[in-house]
């Protein structure tokens, strides 16, 4: 997937990106009171 969009010159780069998915993915998948372990 790429998500640089030309038009509007908006671009994140892939670490930026991939840290943000993580970051993302992880609160959403890991409880706060860390359930799981």
């Amino acid at each position: 997937m790429h998500w640089k969009i030309e038009g509007d010159g908006i671009y994140m780069s892939t670490i930026e990106k991939w840290t943000a998915v993580d970051q993302y993915v992880s609160d959403i998948l890991i409880p706060k009171d860390s359930t799981f372990s």
